[in-house]
């Protein structure tokens, strides 16, 4: 799915998840995210709207984060 994103060119749709509101919000204001989420999936189920955002999500890729995941977030957005 091809849509025009803040960054002023045809690209996926770019979708950020963090614990800390500030840095979603930042990813926000500055064009990187089209839409971002604050979330702690390693103590939480996703939100409704997180679930919606995904819902069709053929890719998931981890940066800066990759020390902070444990088994017990994935299947969370994977619906498991």
């Amino acid at each position: 799915m091809e849509a025009v994103t803040p960054r002023g060119e045809a690209a996926d749709q770019s979708i950020g998840l963090d614990t800390a509101d500030n840095a979603v919000q930042y990813a926000l204001a500055v064009g990187l995210l089209d839409e971002a989420y604050a979330e702690n999936l390693e103590h939480h189920q996703p939100s409704p709207r997180l679930w919606r955002a995904v819902a069709d999500t053929g890719l998931i890729t981890v940066t800066g984060g990759v020390g902070y995941i444990t088994p017990s977030h994935l299947p969370r957005v994977a619906g498991e």
